[in-house]
Formats: structure tokens, sequence, C-alpha cells
């Protein structure tokens, strides 16, 4: 209860920040844009930082080199520009109100110096949208992206093990997030159920991006989620002028793992050439009550791409190979989740994936229009005690995607263009129910970033985004099948869908650095195979899954508001939003009406019977955040402190959604750039909490007797199924220490990460084994970076 009402006084003393801030007096501002280029060469130098020295704000150069920076104060600015591979430099610039003053940089090679890169605002989408890089990525770098995005303002992780873990935004998850890689589909099965790995690995990753709003339509229909963009550069952007290579280790003490990668990119005759391996090793995950059997890895990566410039055109073409063997926990303790195996399970995968693209700049109305296409192979089996399968499932999935894009940062900019998809799913094994079925789709879409001019608030900018997509499902078996005694599955048919989704939001920019905005989306997420034709026992979900063929799409409609302040020493934001799903589709127990007991499978009756099942969804919440930087002698400290909290509601049933986050709150206080010698040092302690979280469903009646009576016996289960239980709040310390270091013409990067340094036991809300397991103990992990 005490923990429940500090977080709850955390949460508002975040949120009210923003307008406390505010009561210093208005400040008149300019504009900065300007271009970064490697000085011995000319070129563009794409993704090079360019921060406003005193602030925690920065700009990322596109791959032109171009950068933009609004609301600058007035007078002297001093612009560090860094990127990996080139001696950062401080260059002074002078402001004035209500210009634009134009920079020049010029970066001289040098693999001694290192770049410094924050977690900032995705340019051309809302502030709530984010890009995780350089410092702040290796910092938070964890096994999955899931994990490596946790703690961020609006994310967390669905945990099902420390390999089958997904991303949660907002608390929506599954497919109503979409995760990319490079900008196109990764190709795997990671949204279908909560046991299925997302197979990107993070280790190697260049940035993370996170899209919301109306940008995010320029990916997909499912905008109140968002997209989650692993960003590589499989295909390099441009020619390097010399041969660069990196390599990356990590360790982690929790699952007694490491994992390791190396990168190479160089010229080659006309071409860019990259290439990458990595690979990931883990044992069982300790606990604070034990070690968690079944939660072992072993995963490789191979990658390798090129591309070809000339004048006003780039092509390239890129292929990867990933393999993964991961363990399912479901028994701890002696106790076995409900239609577990005792143990656990096995999941063996592997995807390939190749791809094309081609941009030409400077086409017609369109300062550039990219095409590219994309094919991957996908296989995954799931193993039972005694090695036989239980389920196989294979998918070839094509996509492609042309995108003709317009203007440029702070003037009117935009894109347009046209997508299709095509997705062969099949299944099989001795304890498989999921149909195969053949998707086929398309979207057209479009983004406009439109300058209003000045308004009593300020300068407006208008963001818009259209979508259309249409989608037919095909059953390759249509035959009914039993579910339990009396009860079928019919109806099996063929579905067509056509639906548009949109976004807008209004952007305004008051003096004294403030952003404020307004936005509103229809979001659209069309149902799964397996949510429309499954029928029969997920292995590694505990469940025996039935669709339902009537599903219609699942229709958001959301709504947020949000405020920012960027000034010397200060940045605070806060968002509040709420949305209303229609036909939000679930997993929902059936319930015997004559006993009130599940209804257990006809075959083995052992699993509980769970069918797809929609209603409509209330979601709720807000997230804030503020970060002090003192200035004088102690600009070099930084007070970060976030809060987020989102309520879900099944507002038909008016009862609590399963597996949504409760309050969460984070203090950290952390010290850049100490210089000792050649060393340049970095570090911090946090404090992590979150309250209890009481907001679950009720289960049924005749379960909680069936506990009660005979637990383990006569279909009874040893424990409540993950979606029922609350779990209890708690606080985590943590800290990080950072090292970097130039010597004989290499850049060394060390970070050290302390997570749940306490050895504390706590139980995961979104966990589906919370019922039976707790999250991993101390976790010491250690990463190293080398750049040459």
């Amino acid at each position: 209860m005490m923990l429940s009402r500090s977080l709850r006084l955390l949460a508002l003393a975040v949120l009210a920040a923003s307008a406390t801030a505010a009561q210093t007096g208005p400040v008149a501002t300019g504009s900065v844009a300007g271009r970064v280029v490697d000085a011995s060469t000319g070129a563009p130098v794409p993704g090079a930082t360019v921060r406003l020295g005193g602030t925690a704000r920065g700009a990322a150069a596109d791959t032109d080199g171009a950068f933009r920076l609004d609301g600058v104060a007035a007078g002297q600015a001093v612009l560090l520009t860094s990127a990996v591979g080139y001696v950062g430099r401080a260059d002074t610039l002078a402001v004035r109100v209500g210009e634009t003053s134009h920079a020049s940089i010029h970066l001289a090679p040098d693999t001694g110096a290192l770049g410094e890169v924050v977690v900032r605002a995705r340019a051309g989408a809302l502030p709530t949208s984010l890009t995780l890089e350089g410092e702040a990525l290796r910092e938070r770098l964890g096994g999955t992206v899931a994990a490596t995005l946790t703690g961020t303002p609006g994310l967390w992780q669905r945990y099902n093990g420390p390999s089958a873990a997904q991303p949660v935004v907002r608390g929506l998850a599954g497919d109503r997030v979409l995760v990319l890689e490079d900008g196109v589909p990764t190709g795997d099965v990671a949204t279908t159920a909560p046991d299925h790995a997302v197979t990107v690995d993070p280790l190697t990753a260049r940035r993370i991006d996170v899209v919301r709003g109306p940008a995010a339509l320029l990916y997909s229909s499912v905008v109140l989620g968002g997209v989650v963009d692993v960003v590589r550069e499989d295909i390099p952007l441009a020619r390097p002028d010399r041969l660069q290579v990196s390599a990356q280790a990590q360790g982690e003490s929790a699952v007694r793992g490491a994992g390791g990668g190396a990168e190479v990119l160089a010229p080659l005759g006309p071409l860019a050439v990259r290439a990458e391996a990595s690979g990931r090793f883990a044992g069982d995950t300790s606990t604070p009550e034990g070690d968690l059997p079944f939660t072992d890895l072993d995963a490789r990566t191979l990658g390798a791409g090129a591309s070809w410039s000339h004048g006003r055109l780039r092509l390239g073409a890129a292929a990867r190979d990933v393999r993964q063997m991961y363990g399912v926990p479901s028994t701890f303790g002696g106790v076995t989740l409900p239609g577990a195996h005792d143990g656990g399970i096995y999941v063996d995968l592997y995807r390939q994936t190749a791809r094309v693209e081609a941009q030409a700049k400077r086409v017609g109305p369109f300062q550039s229009v990219g095409v590219d296409a994309s094919a991957s192979r996908f296989y995954q089996a799931e193993y039972e005690l005694g090695g036989f399968v239980g389920t196989e499932f294979g998918q070839v999935l094509g996509s492609a995607r042309a995108v003709g894009r317009y203007g440029r940062e702070g003037t009117t900019r935009g894109g347009v263009g046209l997508s299709a998809l095509s997705r062969d799913w099949a299944a099989a094994g001795s304890q498989t129910g999921t149909r195969p079925a053949l998707q086929r789709g398309g979207a057209v879409f479009a983004y406009h970033e439109q300058p209003l001019g000045g308004s009593p608030l300020g300068a407006l900018t208008l963001q818009a985004g259209l979508r259309f997509d249409v989608e037919q499902t095909v059953p390759r078996d249509t035959t009914s099948s039993r579910i339990a005694s009396g009860l079928r599955l019919t109806g099996i048919r063929e579905r067509r869908f056509a639906e548009p989704s949109g976004a807008l939001a209004l952007l305004a920019a008051p003096a004294g650095g403030w952003v404020v905005g307004v936005s509103g989306a229809r979001s659209v997420r069309l149902p799964a195979v397996e949510e429309l034709y499954s029928n029969g026992p997920h292995l590694a979900s505990y469940a025996y899954e039935v669709g339902n063929p009537t599903l219609g799409a699942e229709v958001g409609w959301g709504a947020e508001a949000f405020a920012r302040l960027d000034r010397p020493g200060v940045r605070a934001e806060a968002t509040v939003y709420a949305s209303r799903v229609d036909g939000y589709v679930r997993y929902a127990p059936l319930v015997d009406a004559a006993t009130g007991r599940p209804v257990l499978d006809y075959r083995l009756r052992r699993y509980e019977v769970y069918q797809a099942t929609a209603s409509d969804a209330r979601f709720v919440g807000a997230e804030g955040r503020l970060a002090l930087a003192p200035a004088g002698r102690l600009s070099s400290w930084t007070l970060d402190l976030t809060a987020q909290y989102v309520r879900g509601t099944d507002a038909e049933a008016d009862e609590p959604l399963p597996f949504i986050p409760p309050l969460h709150a984070r203090l950290a206080v952390s010290r850049e750039e100490i210089r000792l010698g050649v060393l340049r040092l970095n570090a911090g302690l946090a404090l992590d909490a979150a309250a209890r979280q009481r907001r679950v469903p009720a289960p049924p009646p005749g379960l909680i007797a069936c506990l009660g009576a005979a637990p383990g016996s006569d279909g009874c289960p040893e424990a409540l199924p993950g979606e029922f239980v609350p779990t209890d709040g708690r606080v985590l310390l943590g800290g990080h220490l950072g090292v970097r270091f130039g010597v004989r013409g290499a850049v060394h990067t060390v970070a050290l990460r302390v997570e749940n340094a306490l050895n504390t036991a706590w139980r995961d809300p979104l966990s589906r084994i919370k019922s039976v397991a707790p999250q991993p103990g101390r976790n010491v992990t250690l990463t190293y970076r080398i750049d040459l």
C-alpha cells in the first residue's frame, strides 16, 4: 500500500514538473540547420550526432548528412558533433531570433574519437517516439529487443522466459506492435503466441527506433501500438573510404550466458560491402529462489549485404540466416503450470531472409523514391520431453514496398507509397491444431507534415497519415473439428478485409523551449490465421487454443495530448492518452456451465480450452519524464525521473484485461564525461519501482473450488493460469559504469551494468509463468566493444 501511494506521488511529481519548469520567462529562439561531411572526402556522414551544448538535445544527420534543430535559444550556440570513426568537434554559431542559421561541419577521420548519443525524439514523428542508439543502446543492451527497450517511456516486455520475450507498448502486445528489421518484416512468427521468440538479436544493432503517431502509418495500420524497427543497415547507405571493423562481446551472470558479434564494412571496387556474424548462448536462469529449468539458449546469426551507388541511384541486396534453440519453462519448485509438461519444452527454429532495394534521388516531385522487396523462409519445431515433435510451424513470407518521399525536416515534407505482402502458413506435428492458410494483402499509404506558421501558441505543424489495407485469408482445410463434448469448430471459410486507418496530430512550439500537441488515430488490426482457424493444443502456451472464424477487424480509436520542455539543464515531457478498441481479440477460457470449471480438451483432458473472443476494450494511461542537469560544476550530473501507467479494461465484461503492467517509476542519477587521463567514464545508480497489480480478471469460480479441493488431479491445475494471478510491488536497485578510450587507432568501450543488485525475489505482472516462478535475480552484464 505504501509503495503504491509513493509511486502515485512520484508519477504526479513528474507530470507536474513540466508546469513548474514553465515559471521561468519566455526564451527567444531560432533554428540551426546544416550538413555533416567527411573532411577528407566531402562525403556525407549519415548518423552523425549534432548535440546542442549544455542540453540533452540532439539530432542525427540523415543519409545526405543533413540535420536541423528548431527552438534553439538566440545567441551563441555551441554545436557538439560526433560520429564513430571521426574526431568530435565543437562549433560556435550565432543564432538569431526567428531565423535559420546554417552550419557546414567537417569531421576528420580518427578512430580515437567516440560518439555521444542519447535517447532522442525521432524526427518527423510525435515526441513520444524515440531512438535508442550509441552509448544509450550499449548501456541498456539486453539479450532481446524487448529487454533492451524495457523501462523507456511506454514500453515493457511480455515475459515467457528470457528468450521468448516480446515488446509491449502502452499495454498492447503481439501483432499490435509491429517489429521490423531495417524497415522490413522479420519473417518470424513471434507475434502469433507469447512463447515465440523475436528472432532479432540487438547485439549488432546500430539503433532501435520506436515510431508512433501518423508516421507509423508508413509501415503499419496498428498505429496505437506502433512500430519497433531494429536498424542494422545490412545494405550499406554509402561506400566507406576505408575498411571499418567493429566487434562486441557480452556476458550475463543471471543466465550464465555470453554473446558476441563482429561487423565489417568495406569498400570493394565500386561497392560498399557489409558482413556480420553473431552468436549467443545461455544456461538456466538464476532466480532468488533457485534455477529456472528450460530457459537455456543457443543462437547464431550470419548476415551480409552490399550496395552500389552512382550519381542519384543506389542499388543494394542483403541476406540473413538465423538459427535458435531455446527453452520455454513450465515447472518450478515442483509446481507445473496448467496444461504444461513437467519441466518445459524446447523450440528449435531457423529463419532465412533475402532482400533487395533500389533508391533514386530527385525523381519528379520526390526528393527520393525507394523500392524494396524481401522474401523469408521460417521453420519452428516444438519438442516435448522424449525428443519428439509436438508442433511444427512453417512460413514463407514475401513483401514489397515502394515509397516516394518529398521535402525536408522543418519544411513541407512527407511520403506516399504502396506495399504488398504474401504469407503461406503451414503447421504439422502430433499436437497441432493450427490450420494451414494463405494470406495475401496490400496497402496504400501517405504521410504529410505541413508547417502552418505562427499562432498565439507559437509555430504550428500539422502531421497527417492515411492508410488503406486489404487482405484475403484462405484456409487450406475447411472441415469442421471437435473441441469438446458437444462442441465443434464450424464455419471455416475464406475471409476478406478492407479497412482504412489514419492519424492526425497538431504540434505547437511556444516560446521557451516548449512543444505541445494533440493527436487522434484510427488503428486497425486484422485477425491472424491462428485466431480464425486454430483447434488444438499449443504446447508452449499451455493451452488448447480454438479459433473463431467470425472474428472481424479490430478497430481502435485513440487520442493523446503531450507537452515537452527542452531548455539548458532541463528536459521534461508528459503524455496522457486514451483509446477504445472495438472487437479487441484475446483468448478466454471456456467454462463448463454445469460445473463452473474450465473446459478441458477432449483428447487428453489435460489442456484448458481457450477460444479467441472479441469484445470492446478501453485503455487509459500517462507517461512522464523529468531530466535535470545542473549548471556550473555539477553540469556533468543528471537526475532522470520517469513514470508511466496504463489501465486496460474489458468494456463489455467490465473487468480488467490480463497482463497489463502496473504503475511504474524509475529514478536514475548519473554522471557523464568523467575524465581520467585518456579514459572517459560515465556512471550511475537507478531505482526501478513498480506498484502491485491487483487489476486482474477474476478466475472462474469452479477453478477456485477445483484448486482448493484437489490440485493436480482430476483435471485440476496445480496453480492458477498467469492471467488470473495478481502481483506485489517491488523496488529494484541497479547501476552502470561505462569506460571509453582510444589505443593505437582503436576505440574501446566497456559497459558494466547491474540489475536487481539486492537479489530481490519478484513476479512480473506480464509474465505468463508468474504463478510458479519469480523473475531473474541479480544480473551483472559486461559488454565490450571495439571499433577499428
